[in-house]
Formats: structure tokens, sequence, C-alpha cells
């Protein structure tokens, strides 16, 4: 057993514990060795009903260490770190994650074959495979889209930027309100649940709105083509920061005071900025869809399309940032 794997089972719980710190938790050939004995004894043992793994408050694991792994390349399909993968992927029992500070490389993907993880604050998760030319492991490629949908997984591991906690709620849509240029429904989540005004919702394809009251077991959200909704924007393309406001129309939104000189394009996807604190950065908004340029007119004429699904279906999703939300007090 490695002096770097700390095994503790109690309460039939088996406590895996990654403590070498002073290398931030980088996993050797022989740290991976242990858990996935520690993994085994758990799954084997009657009296054990669920295995835990976890780091240090600040730091889960840096990922792999890059100078042991070096030194002692894998030989063959298989090797100590594949078959760690294939054994937690296989689990009978359940596997729970507890995670504070920094989840890199591999520090991130195990967890998608997790049954539970929970994520503090200070998480930060980081995929940084494409950056270095590396091929995403563990299926990462496969499960992360079915997760966070396609556009935020694409993000998440083309870009390899660190993200924080977010955490997700599925809520029954119970209520479209009638109202012609009023564009808001009525989820079967409220404050019960945690839900709290200002909070985001989105589907798999992207932002759907906000929510702007809470009740203890139901929420109302105004959607993004609502007249009074607005949204601050950057272009994905070419970074250009804007803001796309609702016309009240079911499908189209409007970007208005942009000049003929600005940097956009029919066809360019428009992403959160996460300016203002709202919502967070980098989710799907609206897919320019119209550019018309009046010479007689100072501005473009922009029309954009949600990226969200705001007609169809019955589930939305609401999400937590990463940092507790500040109360900002109820509004219609």
């Amino acid at each position: 057993m490695s002096a770097n794997v700390v095994v503790e089972t109690r309460d039939r719980v088996t406590r895996i514990e990654i403590a070498r710190l002073d290398k931030k938790n980088a996993l050797t050939l022989e740290m991976y060795a242990a858990i996935g004995k520690a993994l085994s004894a758990a799954e084997a043992d009657p009296q054990v009903r669920a295995m835990l793994i976890h780091g240090k408050p600040d730091c889960f694991t840096a990922g792999n260490d890059l100078k042991d792994f070096l030194e002692r390349p894998p030989h063959g399909e298989r090797s100590i770190t594949v078959d760690f993968l294939h054994q937690i992927a296989d689990l009978n029992k359940p596997l729970v994650a507890a995670v504070g500070g920094a989840a890199v490389g591999i520090g991130t993907t195990m967890l998608l074959h997790c049954d539970l993880v929970y994520a503090a604050p200070n998480a930060r998760f980081q995929l940084p495979f494409v950056p270095l030319g590396l091929v995403p492991e563990a299926g990462s490629s496969l499960l992360l889209p079915a997760i966070a949908g396609y556009q935020r997984a694409a993000e998440l591991l083309m870009l390899g930027q660190p993200f924080g906690a977010d955490k997700a709620l599925a809520a029954e849509l119970i209520e479209v309100s009638s109202e012609p240029f009023t564009r808001k429904v009525v989820i079967a989540k409220g404050s019960r649940d945690g839900g709290y005004v200002g909070q985001p919702v989105i589907d798999a394809h992207g932002i759907m709105g906000q929510v702007t009251q809470v009740a203890d077991d139901f929420s109302r959200v105004t959607l993004i083509t609502d007249a009074g909704h607005a949204i601050p924007v950057l272009d994905n393309r070419s970074g250009l920061r804007t803001i796309v406001f609702g016309t009240g129309d079911p499908d189209i939104l409007k970007v208005p005071y942009l000049t003929a000189s600005a940097d956009i394009k029919q066809g360019d996807l428009l992403v959160s900025s996460g300016m203002g604190g709202t919502f967070p950065p980098g989710y799907p908004v609206a897919h320019v869809v119209k550019i018309a340029n009046d010479p007689n007119e100072p501005f473009l004429t922009i029309g954009v399309k949600p990226a969200a699904l705001l007609n169809h279906g019955k589930q939305v999703l609401l999400i937590w940032r990463g940092n507790p939300p500040r109360s900002r007090g109820n509004r219609k």
C-alpha cells in the first residue's frame, strides 16, 4: 500500500484519501495500484456499503505525476491506470467523491464514473487534454456531453480552461404564461429545493432564462425571449461583447446598437459572458440568423435565435454557481 494513499473503513464506508499534498496530490503508479487495491477490498467486503474517495480540503488531485509516467510509460494495451478506469466504471457498490480545490485531468474525468460527487465552493476542475495535444481520457468525450450538453462539454474539453462547481437540478415545467408578449413559465421547484431569485435556468442546448419569483414549491421563470429580459454575451468566434434582448416573440431575440464595423457574422454562436454575475460564462445563448445593414440607419439590424429549445420539452435544469448566491429579494 502506498504511503500517499490512506485507507480507512468506518461506519460501513471505505474512505480512500489521496495524501501527497507536497506534490498537490499528483498520482503515481503506486498510488493508482493502492487505490485499486482498496476499491477491490471494499467491493468484496460484505460489511462495506459504499466507498468515498477524497483529497485534502484545498486539493483533490493535480492529475498524473508526469515525471513518474515519463520514467515508466505504460506498455501494451493494459496498464495500471487503464485498469483503474475500468475498475471504477464497473463497481457494483456506490462510489462517492468529495472534491475541494484543484481537480485536474484524471481528477475530473474519474468523477464522471462516480455515483455521487460533492464539490466544495473552492473546487476547480480542469480538462487540459486537447491543449496538451492529448485525447480526452476515461470516456469523457462521451460522458460529458451527455451530462452537460454538447456545447458546454465542447468548451470544457477543447479549451481546457478551469471551471467551478456548478450544480444542476431537474425541474418539471407545469405552466406557460398565456399573455401574448410575456414569456414566462412556472416550474415545480421552489425555495424548499434551494431555488432563489436570479437563478439561471438552462436545457441541454443553452440558457432558457432566470428565476424571477420563488414560492415554497414552485418558481416563475422569465425566458430570455421576454421583452423585458437582457443578457450580456460574447461572440464565440470574435470575442465581441454585446447584449441580447428579448423581443416578446417566442423564437426571436435581438442585438441592438452594433454598427457595421462590429465583428459579428451570420451563423455566429453567442455565449453568456458572465458579466453581471447572474449567468455563468460560456453557456450557449443564441445563434445569429440575420444581419441587415441599412445605410440610412446608424445600427445593424441583427436577429438571433435562442440556442435553447424554449418551446419544447417538459423539463428544465436549475443551476447553482460554484459560489453561494447572494440574496437578491423577490421580484416579479
